[in-house]
């Protein structure tokens, strides 16, 4: 059943001159109901438009309209797809939403797996559900690139993982998705024991024929959290296992770019760590097209720093305290940060490791902590508000568009627990902006 409500309108568009709201409902553009989104975002790319709007209170309004052809209405709609997200029917072996806790957001807990939001928002697909209508649709309309959970080609492997028959058919989807020109994103998230070593390989061995339409491949170590009641037992990577991995992922990054110009296949960041391995150079990652995987999150940090260090002021003309907030895998490189803000006269870093009792002590990444953990933790080592200073928390910790953590608390709530100021970064340099845009 499609759904046609205005959830928000962007400021400045076509749609706010026009004084569209919240709780309008679009009825038709040129006269075509759209039956997705995709449909609608074909249909606003005519130059000449005639839309036809139900406003909140019933009344009903026809608009002429003259625009660019790429000139988007601005309009955002309740539902996202217009007629209900494709759900995942997969059952994972490794599934984090099978993992999650109680009392996390709702919309976590929603297992979509839809062609048409891996083309417009970079979520990844498995492609077990797409019918053959979808994939000539996907082909027709160009819909690329797409982001797509590949885990293992070798079909045997895929279906035990995803627990879905459907999942053996992989290279005969991507194969036809290349032999049309369609470009997409992998990922292999690696299982100890069953995707890795000999059936790594094999993956990789496949992707060549893939290429160059395969544009990137992250390899990624599963996640697993300490609520995985009644799940298939499962263990973590260590430090010699992480270390084949790194192996096995450079040797093909040199096939790879014998072939076609470019690296391909990306290790994440995690497995570095857990190897106790350095960082790789700005160059193993090129254009860093796995970043959203976690893959050259730390280099771009290390980077920014550097970049920071230039900038940073010999001395403050007035004292300041920074606490800054990390998990227990980054602590070693935002200790690089602290360092450096430390070497500014009048300016104090200390740096807070927070310990996730929320997923359990086997999550360690700063995307994944909690409200309720940084303000426990920030409650249980420091006395008093003039010790804590002002608050840094990576951005990542919070939803993409809001200034809310995974557990429901709130940016502004945390604020008025502790006392304190709390500054969100994506970046190592945005603290230039909060030092007064030295």
């Amino acid at each position: 059943m499609k759904n046609l409500t205005i959830r928000e309108i962007e400021q400045h568009s076509i749609a706010h001159e026009l004084d569209l709201a919240p709780s309008d409902k679009l009825v038709s553009i040129n006269g075509q109901e759209p039956n997705d989104i995709i449909e609608y975002r074909l249909l606003q790319t005519e130059e000449f438009i005639e839309l036809y709007v139900q406003k909140a209170d019933g009344r009903e309004e026809i608009y002429e309209i003259e625009k660019e052809y790429d000139e988007d209405l601005g309009i955002i709609f309740e539902d996202p797809t217009l007629d209900s997200i494709k759900r995942c029917h997969n059952n994972c072996l490794f599934c984090f939403i099978d993992q999650l806790p109680q009392g996390m957001r709702s919309t976590l807990g929603v297992k979509d797996d839809d062609y048409r939001m891996s083309f417009m928002f970079g979520n990844y697909v498995t492609l077990t559900n797409l019918t053959d209508e979808d994939i000539n649709r996907i082909i027709t309309l160009n819909m690329s690139p797409l982001y797509i959970s590949i885990h293992a080609t070798d079909p045997e492997t895929r279906v035990k993982l995803m627990g879905q028959k459907k999942a053996a058919r992989i290279m005969e989807i991507l194969t036809k998705l290349k032999e049309n020109d369609i470009d997409f994103h992998g990922q292999l998230v690696l299982v100890p024991g069953i995707n890795d070593g000999e059936i790594l390989k094999k993956s990789l061995e496949d992707a060549k024929i893939l290429l160059p339409n395969l544009l990137s491949l992250s390899v990624v170590p599963v996640g697993l959290t300490e609520h995985r009641t009644n799940c298939y037992p499962l263990e973590k990577f260590n430090k010699e296992t992480s270390r084949e991995i790194i192996n096995t992922t450079n040797l093909y990054q040199d096939i790879f770019k014998q072939i076609c110009g470019y690296n391909t296949v990306y290790a994440a960041d995690e497995f570095f760590v857990n190897a106790d391995l350095p960082i790789p150079a700005v160059e193993y990652y090129e254009e860093y097209p796995q970043l959203e995987n976690g893959v050259g999150i730390i280099s771009t940090f290390l980077e920014d720093i550097k970049e920071l260090k230039v900038n940073l002021p010999k001395e403050l003309n007035k004292t300041r305290k920074f606490t800054l907030v990390t998990a227990k895998s980054p602590q070693r490189y935002v200790k690089v940060l602290e360092d450096a803000l430390n070497e500014v006269e009048n300016l104090t870093a200390d740096l807070i490791v927070v310990d996730n009792h929320f997923f359990g002590a086997s999550i360690t990444v700063a995307g994944l902590l909690t409200g309720k953990d940084i303000l426990e933790s920030l409650q249980n080592q420091k006395k008093s508000v003039m010790e804590l200073g002002e608050i840094i928390i990576p951005k990542a910790a919070t939803k993409d568009d809001q200034l809310i953590f995974l557990d429901g608390l709130t940016v502004e709530e945390l604020e008025r627990h502790l006392k304190a100021k709390v500054h969100v970064v994506s970046s190592p340099l945005e603290i230039k902006d909060i030092l007064g845009g030295i």
